[in-house]
């Protein structure tokens, strides 16, 4: 019965993500500072792993698809907003057309 409260949570932090991705996409402009990307990033990928060590599937795909999401949002600040493109050469094959 816990479980339910899980998935609302996981539908909840997932639907959050899904307009402001979108609107990435559609602008191609990000509303988000780039700290605030990293670190949910790294946090993300901490959440999964863990997920996976607890055999959690909820918090597995809710990690998961929040990384998929903010992987977007990190992909398009540095392929079309960023100013420091050039200092961040070490993610410069992505953003090759």
């Amino acid at each position: 019965m816990y479980e339910w409260f899980g998935v609302i949570g996981m539908i909840c932090i997932v639907a959050a993500w899904i307009p402001q991705t979108l609107r990435t996409v559609r602008t191609k402009k990000v509303g988000m500072e780039p700290k605030f990307l990293w670190l949910y990033l790294f946090g993300c990928i901490g959440m999964v792993l863990y997920s996976v060590y607890i055999q959690d599937i909820i918090f597995v795909g809710l990690n998961s698809i929040s990384f998929l999401l903010n992987t977007i949002n990190v992909y398009y600040y540095y392929r079309y907003n960023s100013k420091k493109q050039k200092s961040a050469k070490w993610f410069s094959f992505l953003c090759r057309p």
